[in-house]
């Protein structure tokens, strides 16, 4: 493995941000654009701060045009291309006005500044000092490998979450659904004309309610048991602690690494296993995903 030089410190991971600490500041990778879209944007302002060079310098040269102009044409910017895209980029006004280009855009916001695509990053760090364009690009390779392998698990997860739901539904949820209408009919045929039958009434009616709210989060209760087994707490205390916000586009796995995903991977496809052997019952089901050895996939 090659071995990367003193300019780079270490990494850092923020909300959506991967901070990449090196001797003339941080860059600042857009992980979860890079999962959402296959691209990515990399904010420069401290790196280039620390030269006291200017962006747009770099920009008006005419090679730097004629490189970014030929690298359009083969890199997916379509995501880009439109102002307020949802990650709070907009086209860079900072550079000249008769120079344009998808590739570079500025950020509104938190960690605000000029992002560059990175398919064009390497050539810009050239420009800046070329020991730093090394050790990233050395960097990037190494990071590249490990979030190929968390894509790839990534996208296994997903495929066992499917397909565990799909059984849930297919197999749980009639099962739990006459047994709600056995437990509401029994309380229904109670008498509560005495006391004891009134105690008989109201224990068949807590135990309906109790069975009902089980077949309303059938498919929430398995797969927080997974995540408590696996993670040690539910999806949503982990978005809590980790500051994930709650919208459609940003999922919990996005946030865990391959050993995690594989895992769950795992228990997924092992708890559909459990399922369609006959083992129906969720007090069960739950007491069999916390007896699951996390050892074995948790390398």
């Amino acid at each position: 493995m090659e071995t990367i030089a003193n300019t780079i410190l270490g990494i850092g991971i923020k909300t959506d941000f991967l901070m990449l600490k090196t001797k003339a500041g941080e860059l600042i990778f857009d992980i979860q654009l890079a999962f959402s879209s296959g691209n990515t944007l990399i904010g420069i302002n401290e790196v280039t701060d620390h030269y006291k060079k200017r962006f747009r310098n770099w920009v008006r040269l005419k090679t730097t045009q004629k490189f970014i102009r030929a690298m359009e044409t083969r890199s997916h910017v379509s995501v880009f291309k439109k102002n307020g895209y949802k990650g709070g980029y907009v086209a860079d006004d900072s550079l000249d006005n008769d120079f344009t280009s998808p590739l570079i855009k500025r950020k509104i916001g938190r960690y605000g500044g000029t992002y560059i695509h990175e398919n064009i990053l390497l050539d810009y760090l050239m420009w800046l000092d070329i020991d730093l364009k090394v050790d990233v690009h050395l960097f990037l390779k190494q990071l590249i490998s490990q979030l190929a392998i968390v894509k790839r698990n990534r996208t296994n997860t997903k495929t066992q979450f499917h397909k565990l739901k799909e059984v849930i539904e297919e197999v749980l949820t009639p099962i739990y659904y006459d047994k709600q209408i056995e437990l509401f009919e029994r309380y229904k045929k109670i008498e509560d004309d005495t006391e004891v039958n009134k105690k008989q009434k109201d224990e068949a009616l807590e135990k309906w309610s109790r069975g009902y709210t089980q077949y309303e989060h059938l498919k929430q209760e398995i797969f927080d048991a997974i995540n408590i087994r696996v993670i040690g707490m539910k999806a949503n205390k982990f978005r809590r602690l980790n500051n994930i916000p709650i919208t459609t586009n940003i999922l919990t796995r996005d946030y865990f690494n391959g050993d995690t995903l594989r895992a769950i991977e795992v228990f997924q496809a092992h708890v559909r296993t459990l399922i369609l052997s006959g083992i129906t019952d969720l007090d069960e089901l739950k007491i069999r995903i916390q007896n699951i050895p996390l050892d074995k996939y948790i390398y």
